[in-house]
């Protein structure tokens, strides 16, 4: 029994033509109908060029070098995307009449249920052209605004996406046990890491945009407490320097003997401010410049009346 080198159909020992395809099959070389049977030969994988039995998952012959192009892969990575966009097609329009609905999306219908399901099912395909592929439809199919912490896991988006997500998992994997270390596997890496990271990024997103305001807030209190800081040290010091400028007042009305002029001004020295020490000193400092005024107007003759603040008040 032999294969046709155009459809890979058996042909009958002898004949002259595929009774499949009517291809003459006088036409086909020898050491083409030992490929093609080597291809055709059960579930044993050979190289078509060489004849070299193959591992799973091999994307190049060890001992040739034939890189094996997948063709039936790559079509059924097409298949998939059509497949899908059939289910889409058949969704019908569902309004959320709740405000839950609006702002935290629908729930899972049975058309992300077969979409998930087509998805979850898809064999990973073998060769290099095929993962490339394969990896482009599922890193366009997920929605990475959808993995956002700040929704809800029940959103019929995030169920679909992580569908994907394990399947280019599966590919990942996939590709190292079928390539190894090396660049074939570099592309496929870098997808797969990009895909992962916009994940990551989507779902800490809330957290930078709550830590970016509480930042914004932060430095607002700390300008605030600062600008207040200053504020009241500026003022601080213009009330130390008032109280000072009195008693300077007071020391010239004492050696002009003016001392009732030198009297009222002590009168006056009063602390104005919030520091409660601050007012306990200026207190004991009016004090004892009251009483040295009336000692010094006594002794040159001169009689002082001054009573102090609690007797005012009783």
């Amino acid at each position: 029994m032999e294969f046709c080198k155009d459809c890979g159909k058996k042909v009958a020992d002898g004949a002259n033509f595929c009774p499949n395809c009517g291809a003459p099959f006088s036409s086909c070389s020898s050491d083409h109908i030992v490929r093609q049977k080597q291809m055709y030969e059960g579930k044993i994988i050979k190289c078509p060029n060489c004849g070299e039995i193959l591992r799973a998952f091999t994307a190049i012959c060890p001992a040739c070098g034939f890189e094996l192009r997948g063709t039936k892969s790559i079509s059924s990575v097409r298949e998939l995307a059509s497949k899908l966009e059939a289910i889409e097609s058949k969704r019908e329009p569902i309004k959320s009449t709740t405000i839950f609905g609006q702002i935290y999306g629908k729930s899972i219908t049975k058309t992300d249920e077969q979409k998930i399901s087509l998805i979850r099912s898809f064999s990973i395909p073998n060769t290099k052209e095929d993962l490339y592929e394969f990896l482009i439809l599922a890193e366009s199919s997920i929605d990475f605004a959808a993995y956002d912490i700040s929704r809800p896991q029940m959103d019929a988006r995030v169920a679909v996406s992580d569908a994907w997500v394990a399947k280019v998992e599966q590919a990942y994997q996939k590709a190292k046990l079928t390539f190894g270390e090396g660049p074939d596997l570099e592309t496929i890496q870098k997808i797969y890491d990009k895909t992962h990271k916009r994940i990551t990024r989507e779902k800490w997103k809330t957290f930078r945009v709550l830590g970016c305001f509480i930042g914004i807030m932060v430095l607002l209190w700390t300008i605030i407490i600062v600008s207040f800081s200053i504020s009241e040290s500026k003022a601080e010091k213009e009330e130390q320097e008032r109280l000072e400028a009195i008693i300077k007042e007071i020391n010239i009305a004492l050696e002009n003997r003016e001392y009732k002029l030198a009297l009222m001004n002590a009168e006056t020295l009063e602390y104005r401010k919030y520091d409660s020490e601050q007012e306990r000193q200026w207190n004991i400092k009016r004090e004892y410049l009251i009483d040295k005024i009336i000692e010094a107007a006594a002794e040159n003759g001169v009689q002082l009346e001054y009573i102090p603040e609690s007797e005012e008040e009783n």
